[in-house]
């Protein structure tokens, strides 16, 4: 059975898609640490990043580090928080988000964002892609 994070990027599944391309994608947390919450993922399904390959790696990586820049700039935050937890969804992926203080890397204290919310940061995200793509 595919993961829910591919049956969100297949379309079975709502969800906010920010970016694919062949090697990964980017889509919303819908349970967000904060704001603009992002989680980059592999195209490819695999359970550990140990499984993934140097170029599924170095994308991975490259693509959130792009996203780390674009949380700082649009959100206004000092640091862009880059989590590798994997624990709740069995396919590889990188939480990216807004760090302000500490506090904000706690996992256990996250709220799932309604439709709106999501929304609404999914289109603020998407104007500043138009604006900066990904590459």
């Amino acid at each position: 059975m595919a993961s829910v994070f591919t049956q969100v990027r297949e379309k079975l599944l709502p969800g906010h898609i920010l970016y694919q391309d062949e090697v990964v994608f980017v889509m919303l947390s819908i349970a967000p640490h904060n704001p603009g919450h992002m989680l980059i993922v592999p195209v490819e399904e695999c359970t550990d990043m140990t499984e993934l390959t140097d170029l599924q790696l170095v994308r991975l990586m490259g693509v959130s580090q792009q996203c780390m820049v674009l949380t700082k700039e649009l959100y206004g935050a000092p640091r862009a928080a880059l989590l590798a937890a994997g624990l709740e969804v069995d396919h590889t992926h990188i939480h990216v988000f807004s760090l302000y203080t500490n506090a904000d890397l706690d996992h256990e204290s996250v709220k799932i964002a309604t439709p709106s919310e999501l929304a609404t940061e999914a289109d603020r995200i998407k104007t500043y892609l138009t604006e900066h793509p990904i590459r």
